[in-house]
C-alpha cells in the first residue's frame, strides 16, 4: 500500500501558481528585492525538489490528474449512491435500472456543494500546476542537463551539485548545497525544533494538522515574502504582547471557521478512505494489521535538513527490524489465548458452513441464517476475523535476546533514543512507547480521520496557551544570512 510521507505541497502556499511562468527568468531580474528574490528562490527550488521526487514531467502533471479525477469520482460516486437509488425499490425487486432516481435534497446540495466549487477550482488550477511543471522540466532538461528518464536514477545530492553551478540563481551569495536544503525545508526545520523543545507538544500528528500549523504558525511569523516579521525579530527583550494577542485571535478565528469545515472534510476523508481500502478489507484484512511509522514518529525521526525521500529511506529500511523486535518480545499469553479461542470458534463456522455447500450448494445464497443473512455473509464476515486475528497472534518463539539485538539496529537506523530507553529494550514501557511509534495501519487511518474533529482543539485552546512561546521561539532561535534569509540557528554549520 502507498504510504502518505511529509509532503513538500501540505506546507507551503499554492498561490503561486496563479503567477509561475518564467520561473528562472524572474530570478535574474535584477530589479527584484531581496525579500521577494528569497521567496522567489524558496518556491523555484521547491517546485524543483517536488519535480525530482515525482520523477519527472509527465509522471508529475499525471498525478495531478489522477488526483483530481480521484476526487471528482469520490463526490460523483457518493451521490450516486445516497441520491440516485431508491433502496426499497432496489431491494424488493433486484433490478437496478429500475430502482434508479435522481433527486438532490437541499440538505446534500448544502453539504456537497463546497466540495464541487472546490474540484472545479482545482481544475482551472490544473493548467496552472501543468504551466509550472513544464517550466522546471526546461528548466531540468536545458539547465541541468537532466532528462526524465534520467531522473529515475540520478541521486539528489547530484541534482544539487548541477543547480549550484547554475549562474545568478542567488546574485548575493553563491549557493552550496546546504543552502539549497536549507531553503526547500525552512519551516520543516522550525517545526521540528518546537516538538523537539517541547514548545509543540502535541500527542498526535496527520496531515491535517500539518497543515493547520502552516496555516496558523507560519501563515502568521513569516510575511508574503517568506521574511520573518519585522515585529518579532526588532523587538529587543520580549516580543510585544500586541504581535501576541493578534496571533492567539487568529488561532481562535481559524478554530471557529474550521468547526463549521470539520464535517464536509471529515465525510470526504471518510468516503476516501473507505473507497481507498475497502477492497483490501475484503481481500487482504491481515494488511491492515500490518505496522508502520506513524505520522508523530517520522517527525520524531526527522533531522534538521534531511529531505523528506531521505527519510522515508531510513524508514523503510527500519520497518523490518522493528516488526522483529516487536515479534521476539514476549507477547501476553492472555491475548494469544483469546485470539486462538476466537479463531478456533470462526474456523470451525466457516468449516461447517463450506461442508453444507459442498452437499447443498444452493445453501450458499439461499439459506437464511440470523437477521436475513445468507451463508455466504457470515462466511465473508468469519473469514475476516479469521484473519485479522491469526495476523495478530505471536506465533515466533519468543527470543529477548533476539528482540534487544533487533532494537539496536532499529535505533541505528531511526537515530532516535529516549534517554529512559537506553538498556531497558526489554522492559514493557518501552515497548510499548515504541509500538506507538511504530503503529498498526488502522489505527493510522483513525488517527488521520479524528484528527479533523481534534484540530478546533488545537486552533481554540492549545495553540493560543503556548503563543508567547511559539513566538519568542522565533524572535531567539532565528538567524538572518544574507542571500538565505531567516532560518533556525541550529541548521547552520
Amino acid at each position: 500500500m502507498t504510504e502518505t510521507y511529509i509532503n513538500i505541497d501540505n506546507f507551503e502556499n499554492k498561490n503561486y501558481l496563479i503567477n509561475s511562468s518564467d520561473l528562472y527568468e524572474n530570478l535574474l531580474e535584477e530589479k527584484i528585492d531581496t525579500d521577494n528574490r528569497i521567496l522567489e528562490l524558496d518556491n523555484f527550488l521547491i517546485r524543483t525538489y517536488k519535480y525530482y521526487t515525482n520523477k519527472g514531467l509527465y509522471s508529475s502533471i499525471f498525478l495531478q490528474i489522477s488526483n483530481l479525477l480521484t476526487f471528482g469520482f469520490i463526490i460523483l460516486f457518493f451521490s450516486f449512491l445516497i441520491c440516485g437509488i431508491d433502496y426499497d425499490n432496489l431491494f424488493k425487486k433486484h433490478i437496478l435500472s429500475k430502482a434508479l432516481t435522481f433527486s438532490f435534497p437541499r440538505w446534500y446540495i448544502f453539504l456537497f456543494g463546497p466540495f464541487c466549487i472546490y474540484w472545479l477550482y482545482q481544475c482551472i488550477q490544473l493548467y496552472f500546476i501543468i504551466t509550472t511543471n513544464l517550466e522546471i522540466h526546461n528548466f531540468y532538461k536545458n539547465r541541468l542537463a537532466i532528462n526524465d528518464s534520467k531522473l529515475l536514477t540520478i541521486h539528489w545530492d547530484d541534482v544539487i551539485e548541477r543547480i549550484i553551478n547554475v549562474p545568478n540563481l542567488c546574485i548575493i551569495k553563491q549557493l552550496e548545497s546546504i543552502d539549497i536544503n536549507q531553503r526547500i525545508l525552512r519551516k520543516q526545520n522550525y517545526l521540528i525544533a518546537m516538538m523537539n523543545n517541547g514548545i509543540l507538544n502535541l500527542p498526535l500528528m496527520s496531515m491535517f494538522i500539518e497543515k493547520t500549523i502552516y496555516i496558523t504558525i507560519f501563515g502568521f511569523v513569516f510575511d508574503d515574502s517568506n521574511v520573518l516579521r519585522s515585529e518579532i525579530t526588532n523587538s529587543l527583550e520580549k516580543v510585544d504582547l500586541d504581535v501576541i494577542q493578534r496571533f492567539k485571535k487568529r488561532c481562535r478565528l481559524y478554530g471557529i471557521i474550521f468547526i463549521f469545515i470539520s464535517p464536509f472534510l471529515f465525510i470526504l476523508y471518510f468516503m476516501f478512505i473507505f473507497f481507498k481500502y475497502g477492497e483490501i478489507i475484503r481481500n487482504k484484512p491481515s494488511e491492515l494489521g500490518n505496522r508502520y511509522w506513524s505520522s508523530l514518529a517520522k517527525w520524531k525521526f526527522k533531522k534538521l535538513c534531511e529531505m523528506p525521500h531521505q527519510l522515508k529511506e531510513r524508514l523503510d529500511k527500519a520497518v523490518e527490524p522493528a516488526n522483529r523486535y516487536l515479534e521476539n518480545f514476549p507477547s501476553n499469553p492472555i491475548y494469544n489465548i483469546c485470539l486462538e479461542f476466537i479463531s478456533f470458534v470462526a474456523g470451525s463456522i466457516i468449516l461447517v458452513l463450506i461442508l453444507f455447500t459442498i452437499y447443498d450448494d444452493q445453501i450458499l445464497i439461499h439459506l437464511e441464517l440470523f437477521g436475513e443473512k445468507n451463508v455466504l455473509w457470515f462466511i465473508g464476515i468469519l473469514g475476516i476475523i479469521l484473519t485479522i486475528c491469526r495476523s495478530q497472534m505471536n506465533s515466533v518463539n519468543n527470543d529477548i535476546d533476539k528482540s534487544i539485538e533487533e532494537m539496536e539496529n532499529v535505533i541505528q537506523l531511526i537515530e532516535y533514543q529516549p534517554n529512559h530507553w537506553v538498556r531497558n529494550y526489554n522492559s514493557h514501557q518501552v515497548k510499548n512507547e515504541f509500538s506507538n511509534l511504530f503503529e498498526y495501519r488502522f489505527v493510522t487511518f483513525l488517527k488521520e480521520i479524528l484528527s479533523i474533529l481534534y484540530i478546533p482543539y488545537i486552533l481554540i485552546f492549545y495553540l493560543p496557551s503556548k503563543a508567547e512561546k511559539i513566538i519568542t521561539f522565533f524572535k531567539d532561535y532565528s538567524t538572518n544570512i544574507d542571500g538565505l534569509g531567516y532560518i533556525y540557528n541550529y541548521t547552520i554549520d
